[in-house]
């Protein structure tokens, strides 16, 4: 009986950090780079697709998304 006790113990320990390990935490950011076009021609851009696993999410959570743009004209940001 002791055994199986010790067995069932080690099994969800192992269980337990597998799952901590396998989520992903903190923040991520990613710097798009410059998107130009000519005067003459239409201005639309796809900044980014965003996703999560309900699965893991069933309780609830927060998801942010920040987008910043630095416009610069005459060599002075706005």
């Amino acid at each position: 009986m002791k055994s199986i006790n010790i067995l069932t113990l080690l099994s969800a320990l192992f269980i337990c950090l597998n799952t901590l390990s396998g989520q992903e935490s903190g923040i991520k950011t990613k710097n798009l780079g410059d998107f130009s076009s000519s005067d003459n021609q239409a201005r639309e851009f796809k900044l980014f697709d965003l996703s999560y696993n309900t699965h893991h999410w069933q309780n609830g959570a927060n998801v942010i998304v920040e987008v910043f743009q630095d416009f610069i004209r005459n060599r002075t940001v706005y």
